[in-house]
């Protein structure tokens, strides 16, 4: 910070209000308004912001995930990371058994649209959070004969259904915003929600539905987001950054295409006798005369008028431009959070040792949305209604204790070798177990203790024991003919 000058003295001896202010944009250049952007809607709150903007960046960044490849691909690579096939939970407390059986059933069913498992529910749910900012899940109670392991399904719904018009305080004193309800604690209340998609109103031939929306108790929704800003109710496209970079980049493809469609065309300057150029003639010359100034016939020979004279033209191919696209698909990639190489499959630039750095960083982006949005706002709430229901039901005491452990999917190696070296090192110096290492990838630790078992007995019944034995221990293999 520069010290003060004449005129500042001289400013704040006068007004010392003036004076402290101009002090404060001394000390932040960055905010004198002269070198700053200025932002519009400066000083709006989270969800003022939310409402002006989300809709828009919805529909932008749905456009992209849909038109351009390596959007799909990049936020395909971040669900792929995080959630995979489904996320492995370990259920504990006194019916730990009957929860693991109970869930694995209820897994296969809780879809309320009878396509997918409880697996593919968590991807569509990170997936939609992703691209649109937002993702619910409605719970949908069922009756008990509807030949469920729990009288309970999950209806995947977009932030379309979220009626943000309800910005108001409601009948009964609470404060309702972007179509959220709370009360006078903070605490939310429920969700408006239109009876169904307003984008399914054209097909309907009826606009009722766009227009009337109904309060939802909060316990009947799990809404997922990233949360950036104290007090956000709802959350804005992963591709907010990054939309105006796709945008640019896109219509820079353009133009390259239609200038390369140009560069490879060859153009033909004729000049000469202007009279011979003007048409064909009609006499016994005919023949010896051009019959076209249009088109060249493509590996013919072309007899044209005396004196006309042919100067072919060839644009200059010009340089950078997969440079650039490579350049500013990096920071199309950086902005949404994926990596270069799993959104477009390039991987003519990497090496070990960078892939294992980006690894490290892209690693550390995931784990945090897995443990700080996804834990807390999506598995919890769900296996907290499972099990609810599940003591509705009959299935569980009402009284029963019980906790879950989640395992997210392994990351794959880089090297095989050496990672499987250092998962056993780390079982061996204690720092892990064996079931962990399992659980993280993917597998039950129960069925793969039950198949070793099994395959135990089968190897040993088959005189096949030494084999496994000497191949366990890192032994030279015995020959099968000895003793």
């Amino acid at each position: 910070m520069a010290a003060p000058n004449i005129l500042d003295r001289l400013i704040a001896y006068v007004s010392p209000t003036a004076g402290l202010r101009r002090a404060q944009t001394r000390a932040f250049m960055a905010a004198n308004p002269r070198n700053a952007p200025r932002p519009r809607g400066a000083g709006a709150s989270a969800n003022a912001d939310v409402q002006m903007g989300a809709r828009a960046l919805r529909e932008h960044a749905r456009h992209l995930r849909d038109n351009v490849g390596y959007i799909g691909a990049g936020l395909g690579e971040r669900v792929d990371s995080a959630i995979g096939t489904g996320v492995v939970r370990k259920w504990s407390g006194p019916h730990a058994d009957k929860l693991a059986k109970l869930h694995k059933a209820w897994s296969a069913q809780c879809d309320a649209a009878g396509k997918l498992n409880l697996g593919g529910v968590e991807a569509l749910a990170m997936y939609t959070m992703e691209c649109d900012g937002t993702a619910l899940i409605r719970i949908r109670p069922r009756r008990a004969d509807d030949g469920l392991a729990v009288p309970v399904q999950l209806q995947m719904l977009e932030s379309d259904w979220v009626d943000t018009s309800q910005t108001a305080a409601s009948a009964t004193g609470n404060t309702v915003i972007n179509g959220v309800e709370y009360d006078s604690l903070g605490r939310r209340v429920g969700w408006w929600l239109y009876d169904q998609h307003p984008g399914d109103a054209g097909l309907t031939g009826s606009l009722t539905s766009r227009t009337t929306s109904t309060l939802v108790p909060a316990g009947s929704i799990i809404d997922l987001y990233d949360v950036t800003r104290p007090g956000q109710g709802a959350g804005v496209s992963r591709m907010k950054s990054a939309i105006l970079l796709i945008r640019d980049l896109e219509l820079y493809r353009e133009a390259e295409a239609r200038r390369k469609d140009t560069e490879a065309r060859i153009g033909i300057v004729a000049s000469g006798d202007v009279q011979a150029m003007a048409g064909p003639s009609t006499g016994k010359d005919a023949a010896v005369s051009a019959l076209s100034l249009g088109e060249i016939p493509s590996g013919g020979i072309l007899q044209v008028a005396p004196g006309l004279n042919l100067t072919s033209v060839a644009p200059t191919a010009m340089p950078g431009y997969v440079d650039t696209i490579k350049y500013e698909i990096k920071l199309i990639c950086a902005a949404i959070g994926c990596t270069y190489e799993g959104a477009t499959g390039d991987m003519s630039e990497v090496n070990f040792s960078a892939s294992r750095m980006r690894r490290i960083s892209f690693r550390a982006s995931i784990e945090r949305t897995q443990w700080l949005t996804l834990v807390p706002q999506l598995l919890r709430p769900l296996d907290e209604a499972f099990v609810r229901f599940a003591k509705l039901a009959g299935a569980l005491p009402v009284s029963a204790a019980w906790d879950v452990e989640y395992t997210f999917p392994r990351w794959p190696a880089v090297d095989q070798l050496k990672e499987v070296n250092a998962d056993l090192q780390e079982i061996a110096g204690g720092m892990s177990s064996i079931s962990a290492k399992i659980r993280e990838r993917g597998n039950d630790p129960d069925l793969v203790f039950a198949e070793r078992a099994a395959d135990f007995k089968r190897l040993e019944s088959a005189g096949l024991m030494p084999l496994m034995l000497a191949l366990l221990k890192g032994l030279p293999m015995p020959n099968p003919g000895q003793d």
